[in-house]
C-alpha cells in the first residue's frame, strides 16, 4: 500500500529541515577537507572572538596547521584550552598542529581553537569571515566562516567577552 504524506508534512520537512543542513559545510583543498568553519557571535564590544572547524587530513603525510590570518582582526592565535587541577588554563600553541593521515582534528569548545585578538570588524551572527588559514604543506587555504549564535549572551556590560586573563 502507498503512503501518502500531507502536504504541511512535506512544506515542515523542507522549511525547517533545509536550515539545519546549512551548517553542513565542507571545503576540500588538495588532501585537506574543513567542516564546519565558524565564529560564534561576540558581544559589540568585544575586542575578541574563538573560531572552531574539523580540519580532516586525507593525504598519506602528516599536515600542521601552523597559524591563520584575516582582516577580521590584527592577530590569529591557535590555543588549547584545558583543565588542569580543577582550573581552566589557555595556552597559546606556537608550533601548530599536527594532522595525521586519515586523522580529523576538531578545533572546539573546550579544547583546541583559534583565538582572534584586537577585533577590528564586530562578529554577528548571520556573517562570513574569510580566515587564510596556513598549512606547513598546503600552504594559505582560504575558508569562509560563517558566524553562528553566542553560546552565552551577556547580560550587561561588565560579561562582555575579552579573553586578556588567561
Amino acid at each position: 500500500m502507498e503512503q501518502k504524506y500531507p502536504r504541511y508534512l512535506i512544506l515542515f520537512l523542507f522549511f525547517f529541515a533545509t536550515p539545519l543542513t546549512s551548517f553542513s559545510h565542507e571545503y576540500t583543498f588538495g588532501f585537506i577537507s574543513i567542516v564546519k568553519p565558524h565564529l560564534r557571535e561576540a558581544p559589540p564590544s568585544a575586542t575578541v572572538a574563538a573560531g572552531y572547524l574539523k580540519i580532516k587530513n586525507n593525504g598519506n603525510e602528516p599536515e600542521t596547521l601552523l597559524g591563520a590570518s584575516s582582516t577580521l582582526s590584527k592577530t590569529i592565535e591557535i590555543h588549547e584550552m584545558k583543565i588542569e587541577n580543577e582550573i581552566m588554563k589557555m595556552r597559546e600553541v606556537p608550533e601548530g598542529l599536527t594532522i595525521n593521515p586519515g586523522q580529523i582534528l576538531e578545533l572546539k569548545t573546550g579544547g583546541y581553537h583559534l583565538m582572534f585578538f584586537h577585533l577590528v570588524k564586530q562578529v554577528k551572527q548571520g556573517d562570513t569571515h574569510e580566515i587564510k588559514l596556513n598549512f606547513k604543506k598546503s600552504g594559505e587555504i582560504l575558508v569562509p566562516f560563517k558566524v553562528w549564535e553566542a553560546l552565552h549572551k551577556p547580560q550587561n556590560h561588565s560579561e562582555d567577552l575579552n579573553h586578556h586573563n588567561h
